[in-house]
């Protein structure tokens, strides 16, 4: 069978609101051109401001990175009381566009000024881990867990665990996510493997998907599709569990 799932734990998009409860289903994205005019006083860079605020949400609205990017350097080239908020921002698109390098590098500067800014430590363990850098990964997740206790993390921490083939500390991990006290009624930040849009996924759930790849790392398929049924089961809006049991179906109809 082809290789064609991939696990996407955590959050590679804008604002990160773990074990939280949204409307079921709905896909998020609010990374937001945060800067404001009132302290820009040249009236054409204001002017060009407004632009660039109205472009970056056009951009938005239709899910074009790209432009919400170019839309973000020339707000931030503008105007520089807002660049954290902007380079953050950034850095998020970056990542949702699997550009790991300078989706770091804006991590970074940004860690050099709040090196304890959770969403930006958050981002460059994201970062990390789209580079194959697991070791960093996982003490970013571990000292983010410890920090909030936030049953995310754990997640993510299973992650790196799964993507290292250390069966053992997963299994660990995985057992202490379920007997967290708020694992029935906790949601997680997914993102969508192919669009890298967010959607709020019941704990429960989550962990089918993760049990989902597990079968999978295992070549067991079957195994594989009834935990994923059990995902969609949980929550039939789960975006990637749906689409991965069609990629089953079909490679299925292909080897009859």
């Amino acid at each position: 069978m082809k290789k064609i799932f991939i696990i996407l734990i955590i959050s590679i998009s804008a604002t990160f609101i773990a074990c939280k409860h949204h409307a079921k289903g709905s896909l998020t994205d609010n990374s937001l051109a945060n800067s404001t005019t009132a302290v820009v006083k040249d009236p054409i860079k204001a002017e060009r401001i407004e632009h660039n605020k109205k472009v970056y949400q056009m951009g938005l609205a239709v899910h074009d990175n790209y432009t919400q990017l170019n839309a973000l350097y020339n707000i931030m080239a503008d105007d520089t009381t807002n660049s954290l908020n902007n380079m953050d921002s950034i850095a998020q698109i970056y990542l949702r566009l699997n550009l790991g390098v300078p989706a770091l590098k804006m991590a970074e500067k940004i860690l050099e000024k709040q090196p304890e800014n959770e969403k930006m430590l958050e981002l460059k363990g994201e970062g990390d881990m789209s580079l194959g850098k697991y070791d960093e990964a996982m003490n970013i997740n571990r000292k983010l867990y410890d920090k909030t206790k936030k049953l995310k993390y754990l997640f993510d921490i299973a992650n790196v665990q799964l993507q290292k083939g250390n069966m053992k500390d997963l299994n660990e991990t995985l057992d202490k996510i379920k007997s967290n006290p708020d694992y029935e009624k906790d949601s997680i930040d997914v993102a969508d493997n192919q669009t890298g849009m967010l959607q709020n996924v019941p704990a429960p759930a989550v962990m089918s998907y993760v049990e989902a790849m597990l079968s999978y790392r295992n070549k067991d398929i079957k195994g594989m599709y009834a935990k994923l049924k059990q995902a969609v089961t949980i929550f039939p809006d789960y975006v990637n569990a749906n689409r991965d049991i069609q990629a089953i179906l079909q490679q299925s109809q292909k080897g009859q």
